[in-house]
């Protein structure tokens, strides 16, 4: 039994170390692995070696640094014997003692004590153990009998020299001890260095036969299949990374092979794919580049015209539209629309459908056999519809998302030529302030003062009235002329007009909200016209000739709601109608109302005309018909 068990407890090392050796051959990453750890244990030792012999080094020149110095201390205390001969008692003993004790300090330092080997046969102990020996039996000895026997001091000086020989001795043997290791440093060093040359070739001749040319071998097999030659196979058959690799790029270049019959297939449908979303890239860049002019009715329906081009309809069209308002309104067209807008509208409005989803219809449009198509585009505060008519069915190409980013196209060009004017208003809006209603609210009755004091200046001067009430007038007249000077300075620093939106609707919106919570009465709103419509002057004069109505409306109707509505009556003509409930207007009364005036000429500014008509049964209208297209006049 003792035997079966012994002979299977020395089998199973071996068993293991097959294992481990056919590992080991079958495996790249072992094998250079086994390569790397030789060298870093070569360049470990090495270093090792070096930091060994370094210290040491280092600890044997610090060695020869105090036992040189021992020599120094031997001659300062034969020289402090010699002067102490002169002095007291006393003082003899505390300089020899101090001489004494440094001496003794240093043959005990660390840094010379630590570098003498413990070895008693060893050279450098013999040598120290002599010095020590020497020191403490006859050098230290004589040197305190020359305290109390000052006679004896010649004796002393006269074995001082052979004391200093024996420190020589020591100290050449330090220094051929420390010559002998920085030889075998160099000579070391030197080994390794052959050694590292040796090792380099090796582990270069591996790589380069096991490594490198079976991967350059891959490499040309991978060129030659990548130029379509499929006949080629790898021929390296070690059981190792790169014999998978190999076994793999064969099982790969079958495949190919299979498969390239149909690739030139594929390629055409892919090729077919990409030319049409190129075709669709193409179309949106330059829809925007169309779309990047200063925008206006002209530029939109060139665009349509490149829209309509491209995706091969008959004709496109954009809509506008309100935020939950169920009707569009037509912003622009294609010129050579073979529908009327106007139908395509009442269609859509008749389909009773939701602008804001994608709506396309394959039937029968208007009894002209047309594929329409609708797709909702929103931006900021712009909402709008585009609209594409085909003729029968719509290309196979034309897909929603394009339509989609179509409609966004225009959708962002509408947003941000509203952006674009947005600081030209801005400065507009600074500029044109409200001067007129200040001037006939406050300075006309300043100036109006004025009037009366010169009036009775005239009358004092006629009846040659005494000075001090010519001189009252004058005061009175001065006054006037002041208070009128500083309201004009008032009204020309005040601006009281500022956009806050670079959206018409909402500085609109916000006109009337200020206007209710100044006076109280009600409103009602009903816009139809979108802000990029108008220039920045045309939308300035707007907001005032609305705030100037409803300013009317305040002091002198004494109406209790307000009905103010904006809409297109014309391709490029829009009306504004401001009416109110209040008592009425005096229309051959007119005379002396400087707003009212005011706004008439701004109304021609506009290219319009201001009219003031009587409600039935009682109340005001204020309409303004004006032209966009009219350039406006500062």
């Amino acid at each position: 039994m003792n035997g079966s068990c012994n002979v299977h407890s020395l089998e199973k090392p071996k068993v293991n170390l097959k294992k481990l050796l056919v590992t080991f051959s079958h495996s790249l990453f072992w094998q250079i692995s086994c390569f790397l750890l030789v060298v870093t244990a070569f360049a470990f030792g090495a270093l090792f070696l070096v930091l060994q012999i370094s210290e040491d080094s280092t600890g044997k020149g610090s060695a020869i640094n105090v036992s040189g110095s021992l020599r120094m201390q031997s001659y300062v205390l034969a020289l402090t014997v010699a002067r102490s001969s002169e002095d007291t008692e006393v003082v003899r003993s505390k300089d020899i003692k101090a001489a004494i004790a440094e001496f003794e300090r240093r043959l005990n330092l660390p840094g010379l004590t630590q570098a003498i080997p413990e070895e008693s046969d060893n050279e450098l102990r013999k040598s120290y153990d002599l010095i020590s020996s020497d020191f403490y039996s006859k050098i230290k000895p004589m040197a305190i009998e020359t305290i109390q026997q000052p006679q004896k001091i010649h004796e002393f000086l006269n074995t001082v020299p052979k004391f200093v020989s024996v420190i020589d001795t020591f100290v050449f043997d330090l220094e051929q001890d420390l010559e002998s290791k920085s030889n075998f440093i160099h000579a070391g060093l030197i080994a390794f260095m052959l050694l590292a040359f040796v090792l380099y070739f090796g582990v270069r001749y591996f790589l380069r036969h096991t490594l490198f040319e079976p991967l350059e071998d891959l490499a040309n097999l991978a060129s030659s299949v990548r130029n379509g030659d499929f006949t080629k196979s790898s021929t390296y058959r070690k059981h190792n990374e790169i014999g998978t690799l190999s076994e793999s790029m064969n099982f790969m270049i079958r495949d190919l092979s299979r498969m390239y019959s149909s690739l030139e297939e594929q390629v055409r449908e892919k090729t077919a794919d990409l030319n049409r979303q190129n075709k669709a890239l193409n179309l949106l860049y330059g829809l925007k580049n169309v779309l990047g002019a200063e925008l206006n009715r002209s530029v939109l329906e060139k665009a349509l015209d490149f829209c309509s081009e491209n995706l091969e309809a008959l004709s496109c069209a954009v809509y506008l539209r309100n935020d939950g308002d169920k009707t569009l309104r037509l912003a622009a067209r294609f010129s050579h629309h073979p529908i009327d807008p106007e139908e395509i509208r009442k269609f859509f409005e008749g389909q009773n459908v939701s602008f804001e989803k994608y709506n396309f219809f394959k039937k029968e449009v208007l009894g002209k056999g047309c594929t329409l198509v609708l797709v909702p585009g929103a931006v900021g505060t712009t909402r709008l519809s585009f609209a594409a008519i085909f003729c029968g069915e719509a290309p196979v190409h034309i897909d929603r998302e394009l339509l989609r980013s179509i409609a966004r196209e225009f959708a962002l060009a509408i947003n941000n030529s509203e952006k674009n004017v947005e600081s030209r208003r801005l400065i507009l809006f600074e500029e044109r302030s409200t001067i007129a209603r200040e001037l006939h609210d406050s300075i006309a009755q300043s100036l109006s003062f004025s009037r009366i004091q010169i009036t009775r200046l005239d009358a004092a001067l006629k009846n040659k009235s005494d000075e001090a009430e010519v001189r009252s007038i004058l005061d009175e007249l001065k006054l006037g002329v002041i208070t009128a000077y500083q309201q004009l300075r008032s009204v020309l620093t005040t601006f009281r007009l500022k956009p806050k939106s670079p959206d018409l609707r909402e500085n609109i919106l916000s006109s009337l909200d200020e206007f209710k919570e100044r006076s109280g009465i009600d409103y009602s709103v009903e816009n139809q016209i979108q802000s990029f419509e108008l220039d920045a002057q045309s939308h300035v004069h707007l907001l005032h000739i609305l705030r100037e109505a409803l300013t009317n409306v305040e002091k002198h109707s004494r109406a209790s709601a307000v009905e103010v509505t904006f809409k297109p009556i014309g391709e490029y003509s829009f009306e504004m109608r401001v009416s109110d409930n209040g008592q009425g207007f005096d229309l051959k009364s007119k005379k002396g109302h400087y707003g009212l005036e005011i706004m008439h000429e701004r109304a021609k500014v506009l290219g319009g005309e201001l009219h003031v008509e009587p409600v039935i049964p009682h109340g005001t209208s204020v309409v303004l018909r004006f032209n966009s297209q009219k350039k406006a006049v500062s």
